[in-house]
């Protein structure tokens, strides 16, 4: 029988079982605000190449999206109940990108690890890197195509754009490196 004055980390030194860790990840993938730090970071990286240095930011989507991938991979890494859920966000729209519907995964089994284990089975199942990168990659690039079309549209229509000011006359940031691999 455990007392009230044992901490969680002393029952699982014990034996008991812990809840799984989980971490969960909220980007924000506008179009309008990537559009902007592109713009900015062209023009600082123009003014260090004058001076022969390198490039100092703002960061990219894409150096961004691989830090995510990267912190996410070494979290999964601190125990094989860790579970990972990469959410992104624009102005008009939200997804859960890892572990995507259909994409070798639902929530409950990033979270609760597979249904009907076997009795050899440590619980919750590895997180696969690359797996995990695709579903990202590609969640990011569709979620920034649609909002951008979307302000395109809503450009034309003469909606004026988005309320932070960007739109039709901001481009997206470049989707060529953000497609899977």
């Amino acid at each position: 029988r455990w007392k009230s004055t044992h901490t969680p980390s002393e029952a699982t030194m014990a034996g008991s079982s812990s809840p799984p860790d989980l971490l969960a990840v909220v980007l924000d993938v506008s179009p309008s605000t990537w559009g902007h730090r592109d713009l900015v970071r062209a023009a600082k990286d123009k003014a260090n190449a004058a001076k022969g240095k390198p490039s100092t930011g703002p960061a990219t989507l894409d150096d961004v999206v691989t830090a995510v991938l990267a912190f996410g991979t070494a979290f999964s890494c601190l125990g094989r109940d860790a579970a990972v859920v990469v959410a992104a966000a624009t102005e008009c729209e939200a997804a859960v990108l890892y572990p995507r519907k259909g994409g070798g995964g639902c929530m409950g089994e990033a979270v609760d690890g597979p249904s009907g284990g076997g009795e050899g089975e440590q619980g919750g199942r590895r997180i696969d890197a690359g797996a995990m990168a695709e579903q990202v990659r590609l969640g990011v690039a569709e979620l920034v195509d649609r909002s951008a079309r979307r302000q395109a549209e809503e450009a034309a229509a003469g909606s004026g754009g988005t309320r932070r000011g960007g739109g039709a006359g901001r481009p997206p940031p470049p989707l060529r490196s953000l497609k899977p691999t």
